[in-house]
């Protein structure tokens, strides 16, 4: 079991270090763009909710 999860975990970051030689090599690509608009709303999207929603302590102080 545990070899399984670690071929997977090996593929895909292969295939994460494929995908950012390919983004690297094409940076004007239709891809390329749609990738960065999806990460950039996804970095304001959870910026706004760690602003909005006030931080619980509870997991960190094990109560």
């Amino acid at each position: 079991m545990t070899n399984t999860i670690l071929i997977l975990i090996k593929i895909i970051v292969l295939l994460q270090v494929q995908l950012v030689s390919w983004l690297v090599s094409n940076p004007d690509s239709l891809i390329t763009r749609l990738l960065k608009a999806k990460y950039l709303l996804e970095f304001v999207i959870m910026e706004f909710l760690y602003a909005t929603i006030p931080p619980t302590f509870s997991a960190l102080s094990g109560v």
